[in-house]
């Protein structure tokens, strides 16, 4: 009896798929099985060793897996059932539902949260990369999002969308627009192996120009009260005792050079927001920090065109690297050439490198002893904080400022960034391809 249900763009959807010139079929009669994982308590570890990666609704939607929670392998009970293969597309069904996401390799030997839903196409009757590409159309998202319940949170189950209407296209347009999404998430695999290859051989490096062995497990220390001045005179504990912090004193300890001496590091600031608030035909997108770590970034505001010049310090160029400074803080992104010119809140730390340097930042503070440099600083009662000037004093050891080592650097991460684009692209392609078809179905 819900008129939003009536009223929705699902409703509009199904009345244009009713004009469809190919035969139209059930989400349940195309796919070999749609569920989603058994509900269980989570019990966190530390240790590759003890736990599998866990991904969250959130999390199957990031540019980069490498950095998940792990779940007990021996307290979480049907853990089997929990785990995804490549080919299948996943939808959130809680909180934020309809994200979609097509598993590549990437996903394979991970588990992930009963708040999303499987989708797995049953290949004699209907092509995975085609359905992903239809369930991630503007056309399935409003059917998916049409049966939403829920007071405060809104939810979808699997037998909610087991009767979805599915255009079956003939088979060489299906065959086109799958293989153009299998395209695309091979090379986000290409690409992002690329670069976690990278970050490995970084992490090598810095542990052995430091002299690390193991920083993990050293939870207090004995500090002069000198030493504690000279550090802002902070007593909490986490800023004296950290990973970090040993980590950021034995680099002081070398030979070395701080962020600020080959980039510019500074956070915009955003004054007045509602008065700043522009519409898709008069104004530029401006995307949220929060969403800047997902493989599609989000926005529901625009910037009105007359305030472009006064805020310009929003917009990011290629090279940059963003830090966000409230909340989690610490997620760190690189500005590729499809992202150059967009707009970005201020909750990130802007940081412009000298040209050459842009690849080696972006590796060193995304490797997990770089960023255990930024995250041990962080301070605030209720919400984490970091200021640029702590960003800025982060030391970097000067064996890494080697001119074939960066030159070396910068041409691979290039590389893969631009395969990471080329991915988008490609995903972009196969939906346009589905939305411009359906589009023309219009009576």
């Amino acid at each position: 009896m819900d008129a939003s249900y009536h009223l929705s763009e699902g409703r509009q959807a199904k009345i244009l798929l009713e004009n469809s010139p190919y035969q139209i079929d059930a989400l349940s009669n195309v796919t070999s099985d749609v569920f989603m994982g058994p509900r269980f308590k989570r019990y966190y570890v530390d240790s590759e060793a003890h736990g599998v990666p866990f991904m969250g609704g959130a999390d199957m939607q990031k540019a980069d897996l490498s950095n998940l929670k792990l779940i007990s392998k021996k307290m979480t009970h049907a853990i089997d059932q929990l785990y995804l293969k490549k080919g299948w597309t996943l939808i959130t069904r809680s909180g934020t539902i309809g994200q979609t996401v097509f598993t590549n390799a990437d996903f394979e030997n991970k588990t992930a949260t009963e708040d999303v839903i499987r989708v797995i196409a049953n290949p004699v009757k209907i092509k995975p990369g085609f359905l992903h590409a239809f369930l991630a159309s503007k056309y399935g998202y409003a059917l998916l999002t049409q049966s939403t319940y829920g007071a405060v949170i809104q939810h979808i189950e699997p037998h909610h969308i087991a009767d979805l209407p599915i255009p079956l296209f003939p088979p060489d347009q299906q065959q086109h627009i799958h293989d153009l999404v299998v395209q695309a998430a091979e090379l986000r695999v290409e690409g992002n192996r690329q670069i976690q290859f990278l970050r490995n051989e970084l992490s090598n490096k810095l542990k052995k120009i430091a002299g690390i062995k193991d920083l993990n497990g050293v939870k207090c220390r004995t500090i002069p009260i000198q030493e504690i001045i000279k550090n802002e005179s902070r007593f909490d504990g986490a800023y004296n005792a950290e990973e970090g912090r040993l980590l950021y004193n034995k680099i002081k300890n070398i030979d070395h050079i701080e962020i600020s001496s080959i980039a510019e590091v500074f956070h915009p600031i955003l004054f007045g927001k509602k008065q700043l608030k522009g519409s898709s035909t008069k104004g530029e997108p401006m995307y949220k920090s929060s969403s800047m770590m997902k493989l599609y970034p989000e926005t529901d505001f625009w910037l009105s065109l007359r305030m472009r010049d006064r805020y310009a310090k929003l917009q990011v160029k290629e090279g940059w690297v963003l830090v966000s400074r409230t909340g989690t803080v610490g997620n760190v992104v690189r500005i590729s050439n499809k992202w150059s010119g967009i707009y970005i809140d201020d909750h990130m730390i802007r940081i412009i490198p000298q040209e050459q340097f842009s690849g080696l930042l972006y590796l060193y503070l995304t490797m997990p002893l770089g960023k255990s440099l930024i995250t041990f600083q962080k301070y605030g009662t209720v919400q984490d904080v970091i200021n640029s000037e702590y960003i800025s004093r982060i030391p970097i050891p000067k064996d890494f400022l080697n001119d074939d080592f960066v030159k070396i650097i910068q041409v691979e991460v290039q590389s893969a960034f631009q395969k990471i684009d080329a991915a988008s692209e490609k995903e972009r392609q196969a939906i346009t391809l589905i939305e411009t078809e359906i589009a023309s179905w219009q009576s």
